[in-house]
């Protein structure tokens, strides 16, 4: 009861007839099998990267200290202390959804009425997040700097240096001399 070659050959036949009529089909049959296997989609790296946009490290003390040693570098300054002060924390800027409708009455004024909510990520187990599009850093509020010197030419120097570091203007930048 086994099978020949020839015999499967045989009850082939009608099929590759019928395909070698029907070039087209044949051919349209492999693409369709291709694209099928083409993975298509967002990865989950990209949600993943929505959903967990890790929150920027900032530590105003590191970076009073990253400006003391720069500016001790100066000359005749010495040793120098800076402290700064922030407006602001660290800000957190989610997606939001906005659904804006217009419509106008019979004398031709206009009325728009708007709608936001915020855009949230759903986990596997329910817990929905906001997406973060960014992080806004702390912006400084003031400047003080201490030093050794009591020259003007280094403490203009010093002013001057902290102002391109923090952004601040040099009405906000105060130096005095120390112990």
């Amino acid at each position: 009861m086994g099978f020949k070659i020839t015999d499967i050959s045989e009850k082939t036949k009608p099929v590759a007839q019928i395909l070698k009529k029907n070039k087209i089909i044949l051919i349209a049959l492999i693409a369709g099998m291709i694209i099928l296997l083409i993975p298509w989609g967002g990865s989950k790296s990209n949600i993943q990267a929505a959903k967990s946009l890790p929150m920027p490290e900032f530590s105003l003390e590191s970076q009073e200290k990253k400006i003391e040693a720069i500016l001790s570098k100066i000359s005749g300054a010495g040793k120098v202390t800076v402290a700064l002060s922030l407006k602001s924390d660290i800000e957190r800027e989610i997606a939001w959804d906005q659904d804006i409708s217009c419509s106008s009455d019979e004398s031709g004024a206009y009325e728009s009425d708007s709608k936001s909510t915020a855009v949230r990520l759903q986990t596997g187990s329910g817990y929905q997040s906001p997406i973060t599009v960014k992080f806004i850093y702390p912006c400084y509020q003031g400047a003080l700097v201490i030093t050794e010197s009591d020259s003007p030419e280094v403490k203009y120097q010093l002013t001057i240096a902290v102002s391109s570091l923090t952004g601040l203007t040099t009405d906000k930048i105060t130096v005095v001399k120390g112990k």
